[in-house]
């Protein structure tokens, strides 16, 4: 885990600051689909009248925008927690074992991750590449292929921190039994 007090990056500076922006967006937009439902139904301004129609175009308008802020914030999110070492991780198990099991297991485990990730990036992209001909998000008038983006992006730094921290842990030096790894 990185300390708190330490400087972070430009590129960490720039993925906590589109995170951040990334929720708030999907704050401001759940609080105006809720509100935009509510004008839709009647039950905010009944004699709405024309605005009702209106409202319905705003209402696919953020329900189209949302998964796709959703994507970019949990990949982005996850590049962080990844980051920090604070990614979701059970070493109950592990813990226990001898340190050369440890290792071995560790690293077994770092390397699976590096392929997962570097897996989901390529696949990513192709979907990315498929998402240039499917057109628009109509409501949105955004192209298919950057609500899209956020998967390749984010599994590729995934697996790009997940290949450095592979290579961290090979080359430390093995410990002998005893202390922990």
């Amino acid at each position: 885990m990185t300390d708190p007090t330490e400087r972070a990056s430009w590129p960490e500076r720039i993925i906590r600051l589109t995170t951040a922006v990334a929720l708030a967006a999907m704050v401001v937009l759940i609080c105006g689909l809720v509100a935009l439902r509510e004008v839709q139904l009647g039950r905010i301004w009944p004699a709405a009248g024309d605005l009702q129609k209106r409202v319905l175009t705003r209402y696919t308008y953020v329900s189209q925008l949302l998964p796709v802020v959703l994507c970019w914030m949990t990949f982005l999110g996850a590049v962080l927690a990844d980051r920090r070492g604070e990614h979701m991780g059970n070493d109950v198990f592990v813990s226990r074992l001898p340190n050369r099991p440890r290792r071995l297991i560790r690293l077994s485990g770092r390397f699976l991750w590096v392929a997962f990730f570097a897996v989901l990036a390529v696949l990513g992209i192709a979907q990315v590449a498929q998402g240039e001909s499917l057109g628009a998000l109509r409501a949105i008038g955004l192209p298919a292929w950057v609500s899209q983006l956020g998967l390749p992006l984010g599994a590729g730094l995934l697996a790009i921190m997940a290949a450095r921290s592979l290579l961290a842990e090979i080359r430390k030096p093995p410990r002998e039994n005893g202390g922990p790894a």
